[in-house]
């Protein structure tokens, strides 16, 4: 979920094209079943990543990619699946867009006592 509110670079880019093809295969689901159009749902106050947030993420990710390069295939899968649902989720309306804010939140507050300790 913090993944889709890095301000950019390759994690957030990579975020942002999953989220992407997840709305347009979303999209083309629903008008493909029902006939009816997607509606314009968005969530507002939408939290940035404060440097010492995406230094966090940035650790986060590397702890990730090695768990993802020493883990078996099931540990991948599961992996797999929980970035996907993650990134696909970081951005709606209802309740885990609301947990996303709270992570953003918590996750910008350890950054940035963690970058403050460093440098």
């Amino acid at each position: 979920m913090v993944s889709v509110t890095a301000a950019g670079g390759l994690i957030g880019t990579a975020a942002t094209f999953l989220l992407n093809t997840g709305s347009l295969v979303g999209n083309w689901s629903l008008t493909a079943v029902t006939g009816t159009v997607t509606p314009e749902v968005t969530r507002s106050g939408l939290k940035a990543l404060s440097p010492g947030g995406s230094t966090l993420l940035v650790i986060y990710f590397v702890i990730l990619v090695a768990l993802w390069k020493s883990g078996a295939k099931l540990l991948k899968g599961k992996i797999a699946a929980g970035v996907i649902c993650g990134v696909m989720l970081g951005l709606s309306a209802g309740f885990s867009g609301i947990a996303s804010v709270a992570l953003v939140t918590a996750t910008n507050a350890v950054g940035d006592k963690i970058t403050g300790v460093v440098l």
